[in-house]
């Protein structure tokens, strides 16, 4: 049998390394990209912390893991989730690409 587990954020450490590169990414930066692209990296910023505060904690992924290695029956597919980010993917799978594409455009260059 296949399965597919889908793990939405996990709570690790990666979340505040990722935040702190800001600086780092404009201070290297040549004064034209920071021109260009400093709205779009302080959005993405934004939008990564919004990530983090619905992830969810490493131990509920590897009890589903668990769950589908132990099962006999174990469902198919699963999203491993907060309810946030498992309306998000869903609304994604149904979503023509085009149509979710846009979505996301929308949520970081508005």
């Amino acid at each position: 049998k296949v399965i597919l587990i889908e793990p939405g954020p996990i709570l690790t450490p990666i979340w505040e390394k990722g935040l702190g590169q800001k600086n780092t990414y404009l201070a290297d930066m040549h004064p034209a990209g920071v021109e260009l692209y400093k709205s779009a990296i302080l959005r993405f910023e934004e939008k990564v912390s919004d990530v983090q505060k619905n992830a969810i904690p490493v131990q509920r992924v590897t009890r589903a893991v668990t769950n589908a290695l132990t099962k006999a029956s174990p469902p198919v597919r699963q999203i491993v989730a907060s309810l946030p980010v498992k309306l998000q993917t869903r609304l994604f799978q149904i979503l023509p690409g085009k149509w979710a594409d846009k979505l996301v455009q929308k949520v970081f260059y508005k």
